[in-house]
């Protein structure tokens, strides 16, 4: 069996800019995983030990269930992309983190995970 590298665009959070000394807000976030497929969509809130969070499918991160999550991370914009992908459609890593540097001015973290 081998193994594969996952990579994790940090696409969304409404901490993005926050910077230590400037009054507490509580963080959403929003990762997304377009490779391997299929595509995975993380989402969490908190820090430290309050910290939350889950890897789901395209699908469910699209679901009613997430709308005030999204909101609160500041990841609409990332929508159509997903749903683009959920339609059968491809979104690169690319098409991500232009859109992301079109908005903030600077590529997204990225986290990797190994899967066996």
């Amino acid at each position: 069996m081998t193994s594969q590298h996952r990579r994790w665009l940090q696409l969304a959070s409404n901490r993005l800019f926050w910077k230590v000394g400037e009054p507490y807000l509580y963080p959403f976030y929003v990762d997304v995983s377009v490779e391997p497929a299929p595509a995975e969509v993380a989402i969490g809130e908190g820090v430290t030990f309050s910290a939350v969070g889950t890897t789901t499918s395209v699908a469910e991160a699209l679901s009613d269930k997430w709308v005030e999550h999204f909101d609160h991370a500041e990841a609409g914009w990332l929508r159509p992309y997903l749903q683009r992908i959920l339609d059968g459609g491809t979104v690169t890593e690319d098409e991500l983190i232009a859109h992301f540097v079109r908005l903030h001015g600077r590529e997204p973290e990225v986290a990797v995970d190994r899967q066996a």
